[in-house]
């Protein structure tokens, strides 16, 4: 739960690491220190339940094993670090699900599921970068274009919208028919593009980074072509 998408602002979450740690984090004044009451490690098994609730001005934060039963947060080494806090915001604040690899430049992945609101919060999901660059790229098309000895050009896209944005390998298979229906001489080509956005209104912007290996042309008895 944040008050605003500044870097600086209050805000308060609940989380799980992967060592067992289950606590909550907080920032009671914008541009203050973030304190926390975590648990010991291997204090919990993931996958694991958290929750926070805010009612007026206070924010309370809690865990669960089953998703049914809730406790609060704990810290054995420090009982009086608190699981519940007065944290003015604004009357309609930011809320969300986050993640970190407390690596600088080292990637994290993890799951999230049935990750719910209630008491009438509204908004779609969307993603924002708080404070520093985000390591996932912008959304657009991924494309393949292939130009001839006569400079023709021809231009197949990737079916799925969401290409750039998957983080594993994946395979594209584009059969040779695709590109010779801007009339191509495939016999001729000169050379390859491999792109993001639009090829024909091209526009500055846009950040990200994406991988590709292994270019083949292969027949269609699977034998490739040298």
């Amino acid at each position: 739960i944040r008050d605003t998408l500044d870097a600086s602002a209050k805000n308060a979450m609940a989380y799980v690491t992967p060592n067992g740690r289950v606590g909550w984090q907080y920032r009671q004044i914008t541009a203050g220190a973030s304190n926390s009451t975590r648990s010991d490690p291997g204090t919990i098994t993931p996958p694991y339940w958290v929750r926070l609730t805010r009612e007026g001005n206070r924010i309370t934060a809690e865990h669960s094993a089953d998703g049914q039963a809730w406790e609060p947060m704990v810290e054995t080494a420090n009982p009086q670090e608190p699981s519940s806090l007065l944290m003015p915001m604004n009357a309609s604040v930011f809320i969300g699900i986050a993640l970190t690899s407390h690596s600088a430049g080292v990637v994290n992945t993890s799951e999230f599921s049935s990750a719910v609101t209630t008491g009438g919060a509204t908004g779609q999901w969307q993603f924002a970068e708080i404070g520093v660059d985000h390591l996932l790229n912008e959304r657009d098309d991924l494309y393949v274009a292939v130009q001839d000895s006569a400079g023709r050009v021809a231009v197949v896209t990737h079916p799925d919208p969401d290409a750039v944005l998957v983080d594993t390998w994946q395979q594209w298979a584009i059969p040779t028919a695709d590109l010779s229906a801007a009339s191509v001489n495939l016999a001729a080509v000169t050379k390859m593009y491999i792109g993001v956005g639009d090829r024909s209104a091209p526009r500055l912007g846009g950040a990200g980074r994406i991988y590709v290996d292994d270019i083949w042309l292969q027949r269609l008895d699977d034998q490739p072509v040298e």
